[in-house]
This record gives structure tokens, sequence and C-alpha cells, in this order.
């Protein structure tokens, strides 16, 4: 099973990233949070792919498939929800 993301790197060196159905987001006032794991095909490898993400690029900007954008503080958003999660 594989994760997709998508990368922008903005003039300002920047990341944004589309990172599709690793993290969702049910509304602004909320924060990013992994998708139920009997919702997924293995739990576990998407956890091991946002850590990826954090160590690798650090997002400042988030776009998932389900909720509204982070705009801000992307990284953050992401240790936020691996610090939160009941699954990892």
């Amino acid at each position: 099973h594989l994760h997709f993301a998508l990368m922008h790197e903005r003039a300002d060196g920047e990341a944004a990233i589309f990172i599709g159905d690793l993290l969702i987001r049910p509304d602004e006032a909320s924060p990013l949070a992994f998708v139920p794991g009997k919702l997924q095909d293995n739990p576990d490898r998407a956890r091991e792919t946002v850590r990826l993400l954090l160590d690798e690029i650090a997002p400042g900007i988030l776009f998932p498939a389900h909720g509204a954008p982070i705009l801000e503080g992307g990284s953050d958003a992401i240790r936020l929800a691996l610090a939160t999660d009941n699954q990892g």
C-alpha cells in the first residue's frame, strides 16, 4: 500500500504539501488527525509516512483531502497529530 503526497516549494523556500488522506481535519477549529485505523489498510505505515514528511520536509502549509488547510505551522500541526494519536 502506497501513500502519496504532492509538494510545492514556494519561492520563499517553504513547502506546501497536499497530504491526501494521511491526515484529516474536520473543520478549521479542529487539529489534524489520523483517519481511524479501521478505515486504513495499514495504520502503522500511515504514521511512518507522516513522520518521514515531518523529518525530511518539515512543511509549513498542509492541504488534507478532507478539511480545511493549515496555512501556517504545518510541522507543528503534524507534531500535534502524532502526539495525540491514540493508535501510534
